[in-house]
C-alpha cells in the first residue's frame, strides 16, 4: 500500500489563510488544498483525502501539488488564465497605483474611479476585475468610509503631539503634587446613545435587502468614559447631559477610583472640558489633544465598538438604552480595552510598565 506523500510547505498557516481571504474563488480552491497539505505536513495525506476535504477532483490536487513544487506559491496563484498576470501592470504603473492608494485624500470613491484615473494617466485600457484583484493582492486595498477631517485642522500639530507625547507625560508625572503610589494614562470622551434608531450593516442572502425597524425619537442619554491602554482599566458613567456640571460629576467619581493613582487623562478641547468653574481633583491631570484631532483619541474606537452592537436594534425607552449600556460596559474586558486603545504613540517604556 502506497504511503501518503509528505510535502514541505514554506508558507505558514497564517500566511496561507491571509491569501485565502483575499483570493478569488478560482485561486481559493488551490489555496484551500495548500492549507490542507500544510495542516498535514508532518504525517502526510493522500491526494484523494485532500480532494475529499477540499471538494475538488484528485487530479486537480495532483496538478496543483506539482505546480507548487515547481513554482512555489507565486506559481500556484498566478497560473492559469484567471490568475494574476504580472505583465498587466509594469513597474511604473505599479508605483502610480501604490502612491495613489496610500494617499488618504486621493478622492477615489471606488475601483471604477481608480480605473478611470489610471487609464487617463497612462492612456491604456485595463480590465476592471484585473485591476480590482491586483490592488487587493498587492496593496491590501478596500473601500472604506472616509474619516472626517475638519477644514481648520493643523496636521503639523498632530504630528508634534505624537512626537512630544512621551515628554508631556513624563513631565506631568514628575511635576504632580501629591502622594501617589502609581501613575496611569487614560483617554476620555463622551458619546450619545438614544432612541433615534441607528441603522448599520447586516448580513443577508444575495438580493435580500436588510430591514431595520426604525423610529425617529429624539430622546437620549450620554456615556462618559476613560480608558487606559496601559492596564486596560476603564471607568464609565451614564450621565443625562454633556456639559460642565456633568463633566464635574464624572471627574469627582473617577477620582474616587483607585485614589492613590495619578491619572493622566487625555481628552479633546470641548468647551466644557476647559470651563473655569471646573474643580479638577488632585489625582487627575488633564492633557488636551490638538484641536480637531479625534483620530488621536483611542476612546473613539471604544464608542465604535459599542455603537456597532447598538445598531439595528429597537429600544422602547431610555431605560432600555441604559440597560444596553450597562451590559456592554460590564462585558468590556481589560484585555479588550488594551487591544482597542493600544495606539503606538502612547506606549512609553520610560513611564509605563505592564504588570
Amino acid at each position: 500500500m502506497a504511503h501518503p506523500k509528505i510535502l514541505v510547505i514554506k508558507e505558514t498557516e497564517k500566511e496561507i489563510k491571509n491569501l485565502l481571504k483575499q483570493s478569488i474563488p478560482f485561486i481559493g480552491q488551490r489555496l484551500r488544498v495548500l492549507l490542507i497539505l500544510k495542516q498535514n505536513e508532518e504525517t502526510g495525506i493522500s491526494r484523494r483525502e485532500v480532494a475529499k476535504l477540499a471538494g475538488v477532483a484528485p487530479n486537480s490536487v495532483q496538478k496543483w501539488r506539482t505546480l507548487y513544487l515547481n513554482s512555489g506559491i507565486d506559481g500556484l496563484i498566478k497560473h492559469g488564465k484567471t490568475g494574476f498576470k504580472p505583465s498587466v501592470f509594469n513597474a511604473a504603473e505599479h508605483t502610480m497605483l501604490e502612491t495613489k492608494l496610500n494617499n488618504p485624500q486621493n478622492g477615489l470613491q471606488g475601483y471604477v474611479e481608480l480605473k478611470d484615473w489610471i487609464e487617463k494617466e497612462t492612456g491604456k485600457s485595463f480590465n476592471y476585475n484585473t485591476l480590482l484583484y491586483y490592488c487587493i493582492r498587492n496593496f491590501k486595498s478596500s473601500v472604506k468610509v472616509a474619516r472626517k477631517s475638519h477644514v481648520k485642522k493643523d496636521e503639523d500639530l498632530g504630528s508634534s503631539f505624537k512626537k512630544d507625547f512621551g515628554r508631556i507625560c513624563q513631565e506631568t508625572a514628575l511635576n504632580a503634587v501629591g502622594d501617589f503610589s502609581s501613575v496611569n494614562l487614560y483617554f476620555q470622551d463622551e458619546s450619545r446613545f438614544g432612541l433615534f434608531t441607528r441603522n448599520g450593516k447586516s448580513v443577508t442572502a444575495i438580493r435580500v435587502k436588510p430591514i431595520c425597524t426604525f423610529q425617529q425619537v429624539f430622546k437620549s442619554t450620554w456615556l462618559s468614559g476613560a480608558f487606559s491602554p496601559i492596564t486596560g482599566d476603564h471607568f464609565q458613567l451614564i450621565l443625562p447631559h454633556c456639559n460642565t456640571d456633568n463633566f464635574q460629576i464624572f471627574l469627582n467619581n473617577f477620582s474616587k477610583e483607585n485614589p492613590k493613582e495619578l491619572k493622566i487623562m487625555v481628552l479633546d478641547n470641548g468647551r466644557f472640558h476647559k470651563d473655569k468653574r471646573l474643580i479638577v481633583p488632585e489625582n487627575i491631570v488633564l492633557v488636551f489633544l490638538p484641536p480637531y484631532s479625534p483620530e488621536l483619541n483611542p476612546a473613539e474606537k471604544m464608542w465604535a465598538k459599542y455603537k456597532r452592537e447598538f445598531s439595528n436594534k429597537f429600544y422602547n425607552s431610555i431605560e432600555d438604552v441604559e440597560d444596553f449600556i450597562i451590559t456592554a460596559v460590564k462585558n468590556t474586558s481589560k484585555k479588550e480595552v488594551m487591544s482597542i486603545c493600544g495606539y503606538a504613540y502612547v506606549f512609553l517604556d520610560q513611564i509605563w510598565s505592564k504588570n
